[in-house]
Order: C-alpha cells, then structure tokens, then sequence
C-alpha cells in the first residue's frame, strides 16, 4: 500500500521528461517493478492502477497545497504524455475527478489547481467522445439481434427457476425482473424498492445524478411477481448493504465480474449468446424489448416505452436499445418432428435417430454431400457420424471427408455386406497389423513408416517381437 510520501515521491519522479520518454518507448514494467507496486504485469499496459492509488493525495489532510500544485501538475504530465486511447484517458479523467470532489469543493484551492492542470475532460475530447459513440450506435443498429419469443422465456425461465440460488442468482434474478442497473440492486442507498399495485413495484432513485429522486413504476417480466422480485432483492441487500462503504465504483467491481460470467452461462443454456447482451447491462436491453412485446400499450411507441420504464429523459439515450428485437416464436420444421406411429407405439426416438430418419429420406432424394446436407440443417459431424454408421466411408462429390482411413467405394454397400471390424484386437494390435501390410509392400525406414502414423517407438517393438534387426536396410 502506498503511503501519501510515495505517491508524491513517484510523480515527482515520473513525471520529468526522460522518464517520460522511458514510458513511452519501453513501456510500464519497469515503473512497476523498480516501484514495488504490486499488479499483474502481464495484463497492465498503462498507469492506470497507479493513478487509482492516488486517492490520499486529493484528501487537503494529507497534503499541503503547494505539494498538491506540484502533484497535481505531475499527474496531469504523466496522464497526457503517455500512450492513452481517449477510452482509458476519459475514464482515468473521470476517477481523478471523483478523488478530487470527494474531499474538496468546486470553490476551493485544490479545485482550481486541478482545474489549472487540465485534468477536466476538454471540449475536443468530449466531442471526440459523443462522436465516438454515436458512431458505434449506429453501427450497433444496422446489426439488430433477433430473439424468438420462446427462446427468450427459455433465458428467463433458466435464471427464475434455479434451485439454490446463491447471491449471485439473486443479483441477475433481480436485474432480469425489472431492467434495473447493477449498482441500483446492488445498494440501497442508490434505489429502493416497494410493491406497487397490479403486481407492479415502484423504484425510488436511480443510478443517475440527474434522476436520483426520480420515481419509476416498473412491471416485472411476466414470467414472476412483484413478490419474487422483492425478495430477491432482499437476499442481495442482506449482504450488500454491509458494503455500501466502499463507494459505488468499489461496490460494482466486487461483483461485476462474477455476474457477467454467469450471464453468459445463462445465454449459453438459452441458445441466445450475443455480444450485446453479455453484461448485466444488456440485461437492460432484453427488458425493454421482451416486455414492449408483451406488454406494449396501445400505438405506444418503442421509444416512449423504454423513457417510461428505465428512467431516461431523452430519445437520444434510447438508441442503445433498438439493437434488440424480440420475434414471433420459432416453430420447429415439421422434418424434424417425430412421426406421430412412434409417439402411438410407446417408443420414442433419440434425436440422432430423427436426424438419421432424416438423412436417409435426403439420400433417398439423391442428396449425399457434406454441401447440400448442411442446407437441410443436418450438420457435417451427424453425417459423418450416419457414414461411418452405415459404411460410407472415403471422399463424396461435394466435398468433405469422413475421417477413417479406407479405400473409396463408389456405390453404398447392403449391410450384409459389411464385415465389421473384429472388437477384440487392442490399438497395438491393429497398429501391428498395418506395419505387416507396409512390410510387403517392401523394406521400410524409420523415416517412412512415420508418414503412415506408426511411431518410431512402435516400429521398434515390432521388429523387436519378430525378431527382425534394429536398422532395415
């Protein structure tokens, strides 16, 4: 941990010119290691961490104000005078910021010196940003994600109906419901959370400065009740509100990490992975777009629904929830269902066996490469897996190949015809069987017989047990 004399000492330091140079040229390894500041080198690019570290220097408690100009103008040479993406720099901008607010007034003399050493976000950086982003909403736009209906209560129904919730289930259980951000489940202080009327609830607060009073009637997703989702949120705070000391940002961190990766399982299990949802935050997008569909008022418009139940003032701010659209349900093909005499007889397919019923009918058609198969929804693996099934080994027209070394036969065998491999025979065993075959072909090298996938080390245990000499001429 760093006491308030290393942080001063460090940028005093670090913020000259050739050390500067060293920073950009060789990178931040050296800074850290010859600094004793414990990070993972091999994931850490920038001074990002270190100026996280920072935090004491801001407190007027620990630090003079002549030591703080001297600080503070380091700080702002070390920020702008290394490799930053504008990202990482506004974001870094943004935390100092925060440091400063939490121990200073916007009318005092450490407010003014940080002002002083352009550490505020600039007019050209935030235009820069708003560009930035704007052009990834539209991008984000052109490439909507649809979601059958039934696939997306499959999401839902996952997450609500797991047995022996642990915190974290109560966390996305929560999110999902209501389209709320982490931080406002996450603590009490930031949201509250009440039963309304009609199986609604009313939050108080939001995440925002802007809106932290505002009050949002919110319906939870159709597939639980306003109950449920108190009592989820419940089993967060019981846990959560012992934290709230640690800020917002601290909060957030602890469990943001943890509740995207089990995000992504719950997709997983759907069959709905998409990039944007696989954060808590795109939790938020499915919201919207699932409840506008099943609980749109009349000639309500998308935007005004998703001003109406996240809180936000602005169309602009919409935008980053048109992404998601929520589609009729997908039916299965009537190929892949299972014939109504198995279902009458008591017996009940496997889902290969469908998929080989299937394959057979197209064979039947005079479909039989790997090509056109994939077009009937009968993936390159099943077919081989049905091939090898039924002894249509080697190449097919269309391309691909069945991944067993036989010679090609042009016509597809009757099964009486097949002779089945003999079972009893170990790997070795068979192993053996193929050098036999090589070796009246003619006298072999070591060299060759490794073109044939024999090992060296099985070649000698070969000639070993027939007695044959350690070299072939």
């Amino acid at each position: 941990m760093l006491t308030i004399n290393n942080i001063i000492n460090i940028v005093e330091k670090y913020s000259r010119p050739k050390q500067l140079k060293k920073i950009r040229e060789n990178g931040v390894y050296d800074f850290y290691a010859l600094n004793g500041i414990m990070v993972q080198l091999n994931r850490v690019k920038t001074l990002s961490p270190f100026f996280k570290m920072t935090e004491k220097a801001f407190n007027p408690e620990n630090i003079t104000l002549p030591q703080f100009k001297k600080f503070i103008k380091g700080l702002s040479k070390m920020l702008h005078e290394t490799n930053y993406k504008l990202d990482s720099l506004l974001k870094i901008k943004g935390q100092i910021k925060k440091y400063l607010l939490q121990y200073n007034k916007e009318n005092s003399q450490f407010y003014k010196e940080w002002l002083r050493a352009g550490l505020n976000i600039s007019d050209i950086e935030f235009k820069e940003k708003k560009e930035k982003a704007n052009n990834a909403v539209e991008l984000k736009n052109k490439q909507v994600f649809r979601i059958p209906i039934n696939v997306a209560i499959k999401f839902y129904k996952s997450i609500f109906d797991t047995k022996n919730k642990d915190l974290t289930d109560y966390i996305i259980a929560s999110q999902a419901s209501l389209g709320c951000r982490l931080i406002e489940i996450l603590n009490s202080n930031v949201s509250k959370f009440e039963i309304y009327e009609d199986n609604k609830i009313k939050q108080i607060g939001t995440a925002k400065e802007s809106n932290k009073d505002k009050i949002i009637i919110k319906e939870p997703i159709n597939l639980t009740t306003a109950e449920n989702v108190i009592e989820w949120i419940r089993q967060v705070r019981l846990i959560t509100d012992t934290q709230n000391n640690v800020g917002n940002i601290k909060l957030s961190e602890i469990y943001t990490n943890n509740v995207n990766k089990r995000i992504v399982f719950y997709l997983g299990r759907a069959g709905m992975y998409n990039p944007e949802l696989k954060s808590s935050h795109g939790l938020r997008r499915l919201y919207v777009s699932y409840s506008y569909y099943t609980k749109k008022e009349p000639e309500e418009t998308f935007c005004f629904f998703i001003k109406r139940n996240l809180g936000h003032e602005t169309c602009g701010s919409v935008m980053n929830y048109n992404s998601i659209q929520i589609t009729e349900e997908k039916k299965e093909p009537e190929e892949n269902k299972e014939p109504e005499e198995n279902k009458e007889s008591g017996k009940s397919k496997t889902l290969t066996e469908l998929k080989f019923d299937k394959i057979e009918k197209l064979i039947e058609k005079g479909i039989t490469s790997y090509d056109d198969m994939q077009k009937h929804q009968i993936s390159r693996y099943m077919y081989a897996k049905y091939r090898k099934k039924k002894a249509l080994f080697g190449k097919i027209h269309g391309g691909g190949y069945c991944n067993i070394d036989i010679e090609i036969i042009d016509e597809i065998p009757k099964e009486k015809e097949y002779i089945k491999p003999q079972k009893d025979k170990t790997l070795t065993e068979l192993k053996f069987d193929k050098i036999e075959k090589l070796m009246e072909q003619g006298n072999l090298t070591y060299k060759q017989i490794q073109k044939h996938g024999i090992t060296t080390n099985l070649f000698s245990q070969y000639k070993k047990m027939k007695g044959l000499p350690s070299y072939l001429e």
